[in-house]
């Protein structure tokens, strides 16, 4: 993992992770100390005890079986993984529980590809990946990362972002970390304070525009982490959604990304409803179904906190 880092670095690391499980291990301490924990973190530590333990050069971070390179802008995704072994481990469990020998697993923004690649490994030479990435120097890290782990087939890297019909589009860049570049529409605009997100041209295509020149059609989990772009990925999808009756959906929710795109958070859902989804499993800790309208509310208190993904099945 990149450069050896001090020892006080990683005896934090190992610390924090007896931390975290004992927090996420138990509601009650959960509730009072872990969003405090989270702040404390995020406002003195980030991702500088990381650094001072992997060095702020790229590396490979060997997790789940796979070997994962990455660059110092990426940290925001190999972060966790090297402080706790895992990344977002509800969605993990998910992919895992959900694909099986022969399936088919679109990632929308697959970033260096740690889901794809544990897709890969469940769906095996007989199924389908297919790992969306639009920006170039990241689908080269994801594309090394596949041939790395000797997982091409079945994973195919797609340069493309995805929205409601193909086109070429502006993509925000954010200074320093991968993770975030987005729409330039949902990115910060410069208020004479802050410069603005350099930006990019992309091309983008639609999930039905891309299935349509595919021989290829069955899908049985999408993950979209797309950072904003949720309703018009969606709006694309119908006649995916239409041939796949069993079709699972793991995607984002991002309550401030919604809201600036001008959008209420009920306009998802009245958007999933339309494709078929009626039920839904927010991935957050232990998992806990939930309904729309009637949980909407605390939905939105909690990503307002912190990262949630969501499962929707029909």
């Amino acid at each position: 993992m990149g450069r050896s880092g001090s020892v006080l670095g990683r005896l934090y690391l190992e610390g924090r992770r007896v931390v975290r499980r004992l927090v996420i291990g138990n509601d009650a301490v959960d509730r009072s100390l872990g969003v405090l924990l989270r702040r404390f973190e995020r406002r003195f530590i980030g991702l500088s005890a990381v650094r001072r333990t992997v060095g702020d050069e790229g590396g490979v971070v060997r997790v789940d079986g796979l070997e994962l390179g990455y660059r110092a802008e990426d940290l925001g995704v190999v972060a966790p993984l090297i402080m706790h072994g895992a990344y977002e481990p509800e969605t993990r469990d998910v992919v895992q529980a959900v694909l099986s020998p022969g399936s088919t697993f679109v990632d929308l923004g697959a970033h260096i590809g740690y889901f794809s690649l544990l897709a890969a490994r469940q769906v095996g030479r007989h199924g389908r990946v297919y790992a969306f990435e639009p920006v170039a120097e990241t689908a080269n890290v994801l594309e090394e990362n596949v041939k790395r782990n000797d997982l091409m087939p079945p994973v195919q890297v797609v340069r493309r972002g995805i929205y409601e019909r193909p086109a070429e589009l502006t993509f925000a860049l954010a200074e320093g970390s991968s993770v975030s570049n987005k729409m330039a529409a949902v990115a910060p605009s410069g208020d004479g304070t802050r410069t603005p997100a350099p930006t990019r041209t992309i091309a983008v295509t639609s999930l039905d525009a891309f299935f349509a020149d595919e021989t290829h059609r069955t899908v049985d989990l999408i993950k979209m982490d797309v950072e904003g772009a949720e309703l018009p990925a969606m709006r694309g999808m119908a006649e995916v959604s239409r041939a796949n009756p069993n079709l699972k959906l793991i995607f984002e929710f991002h309550d401030q990304n919604l809201r600036q795109l001008g959008l209420d958070p009920m306009q998802l859902f009245d958007q999933l409803n339309d494709l078929g989804f009626r039920r839904y499993v927010c991935l957050h800790r232990r998992p806990r179904p939930f309904r729309v309208p009637d949980d909407l509310a605390w939905l939105v208190a909690l990503s307002q906190k912190t990262n949630v993904n969501i499962l929707a099945e029909k």
